[in-house]
């Protein structure tokens, strides 16, 4: 795969050391074919990738503890106990919490559901929701999500009578929980071959065993046993927004969950994309991630994710409307409180040290809900890992996010005596530590990550070239065609094709303030538009030969469907 290194989002004129990587031949076959090939799929990955199937999915009696909750799950839903599905408030917790509920609910079982309030309650299980659990009779709790570092919740659990399920697929050290079942494929001892679930992915894992489970039991003899294809859109709407890999059993989930979205059975799920303005028809994995992904994280962010649980648990559509309309007006709100702080942030870097290897800042009444997304806008600006603490009351908490070869929760983890409460992955963490701590936890996360190494200098990125693809041959049906590699994500990025003999003919600044530059680009005689996000500063010459980068979409917003391309980068290229 070809490998160019971008320098503030363009390439400088004369730097053609920066384009680099494999020239390698053509592969035979198809377009999509040489794609995955270049990605270093085999014949065989190949074929799997292609052609994805259920029964391919990786077994889950190999879970471990999967089976203990199964049984004691379908127990409680024969003898009538009553179950507490205990969610998170983004959006891999939402679908998972609405999965596990509508589940239940379609089998009748007594379940009822928890989603802690962000700014009330905190992340995760707490002592407190426990005692409220057990004065309502509940006897078993099901976490989703969550639950993977709640030892003393667990102990609490067990004297209050109450059998606690964790299924999670957060990190875990070999010190576990003291639940009934703990159920996480990165257990050390899980031998579950495939350790890339989200919390939604582990959660329908759990629903495959129970269901068998009730089925051993004779559960459905006398009534309709539930399909579970139609949970598959939520599993893939979660796997989308937990960024984990969109590979081997995420990569059939997904695939799966992408067509059942499509088919568009489930009322929330269509009134999202009402209400984000996305044509169903042509919908992309990106589409959602910017679109809708947001809308139902906002729920959590500013108001209670409650909302967003509801919005897909709903069969009316009017409802359904209402309720996504409202999820809208949340981002729009979470938007406005992102856009202030990140000013301030910003006024914070201009006396920050630049020769720090990682950004760690802190105000107070930072807006919990939005610590990590303006995290992840710093450490993407300027490749650096990124942690942001809002403090209150004498304790700071805060979202961190980071960059391609650097594993923060490897790195916070290190920092754990510092530290009152950690969690989270590779890519993005969570912090809460006294406020006296700060300025030590500064120093030694910026010193954790100088030992690793930070990866790209700042500004710079890396775009893999998928293929040489010439914009004549830009057709509906190609990029038909291309859609079998669909969903893209983390793992599965969209392909990036290079094309040279361009000219840009035309352009003009468009979005808020100019950010972004719509073009015109003309390839022999063939000329298409493209879209150039944030390259509004960029001074693209005008009638000049230019070699691209580009992702080929389809606007969908013409009278008529048109292929544009989307630019990622450009060089200028000598006579």
């Amino acid at each position: 795969m070809e490998v160019v290194r971008a320098l503030n989002t363009h390439l400088e004129e004369g730097e053609t050391a920066l384009w680099v990587g494999s020239t390698a031949e053509r592969t035979s076959g198809s377009l999509l074919r040489q794609i995955l090939s270049q990605r270093g799929l085999d014949i065989t990955a190949i074929d799997r990738f292609l052609g994805p199937q259920l029964d391919a999915l990786s077994d889950p009696k190999s879970m471990r503890d999967l089976d203990f909750a199964a049984e004691r799950v379908a127990r409680a839903v024969v003898r009538g106990e009553r179950i507490m599905i205990h969610g998170d408030y983004d959006a891999d917790g939402v679908t998972s919490t609405a999965l596990v509920v509508q589940f239940m609910r379609s089998i009748d079982a007594c379940v009822d559901y928890f989603i802690p309030d962000r700014f009330r309650d905190g992340y995760g299980l707490n002592s407190k929701s426990l005692q409220v659990f057990s004065k309502r009779g509940i006897t078993v709790v099901i976490t989703v999500d969550c639950g993977i570092s709640a030892f003393e919740q667990a102990r609490s659990a067990k004297t209050l009578g109450i059998d606690l399920i964790i299924t999670d697929h957060h990190r875990c050290s070999d010190e576990l929980p003291e639940a009934f079942a703990v159920v996480n494929p990165r257990r050390s001892d899980c031998n579950f071959p495939y350790k890339g679930l989200c919390g939604a992915g582990v959660a329908f894992y759990f629903l495959i065993a129970l269901r068998a489970e009730l089925r051993r039991r004779g559960f459905f003899r006398n009534r309709k046993e539930p399909g579970l294809r139609s949970y598959l859109d939520l599993v893939f709407l979660g796997t989308l927004a937990d960024a984990v890999p969109l590979t081997e059993d995420n990569r059939i989930l997904s695939q799966f969950g992408f067509f059942a979205l499509i088919a568009g059975a489930r009322p929330g799920v269509g009134a999202l994309l009402t209400a984000a303005n996305i044509n169903r028809r042509t919908v992309t994995a990106r589409d959602l991630s910017f679109g809708v992904v947001p809308l139902v994280n906002a729920a959590g962010r500013i108001a209670h994710a409650n909302r967003a649980v509801e919005l897909f648990l709903s069969s009316d559509h009017h409802q359904a409307a209402s309720l996504a309309n409202e999820l809208r007006a949340y981002n729009d709100q979470r938007r406005r409180i992102e856009a202030d702080m990140l000013k301030e942030v910003e006024s914070q870097l201009r006396s920050y040290d630049t020769s720090q290897p990682a950004i760690v800042l802190w105000g107070a009444q930072w807006h919990a809900g939005v610590l990590g997304i303006v995290a992840a806008r710093i450490a993407e600006r300027f490749g650096r890992p990124t942690l942001l603490l809002n403090v209150e009351n004498g304790v700071a908490k805060g979202s961190g996010r980071g960059i391609d070869g650097v594993d923060l929760y490897h790195t916070v983890s290190a920092l754990d005596d510092l530290l009152l409460s950690y969690g989270g992955h590779a890519q993005a963490v969570g912090v809460t530590l006294t406020a006296l701590n700060t300025e030590k936890l500064k120093d030694r996360f910026c010193a954790e990550i100088s030992r690793v190494g930070v990866g790209m200098p700042e500004g710079k990125s890396l775009i893999s070239i998928d293929a040489r693809l010439p914009l004549t041959k830009l057709t509906l049906e190609l990029l038909e065609e291309l859609r079998a590699l669909e969903p893209y994500g983390v793992g599965n990025p969209e392909p990036i094709f290079r094309s040279g003999g361009a000219r840009i003919v035309d352009r003009k600044r468009v979005g808020a303030n100019g950010q972004s530059l719509k073009l015109t680009v003309l390839q022999a005689d063939k000329i298409l538009q493209a879209i150039a996000y944030r390259f509004g500063e960029v001074d693209i010459p005008l009638d000049k030969p230019v070699e691209l980068a580009f992702t080929p979409q389809i606007n969908a917003y013409r009278a008529s469907p048109e292929v544009e391309i989307r630019l990622h980068d450009f060089r200028r290229v000598e006579r």
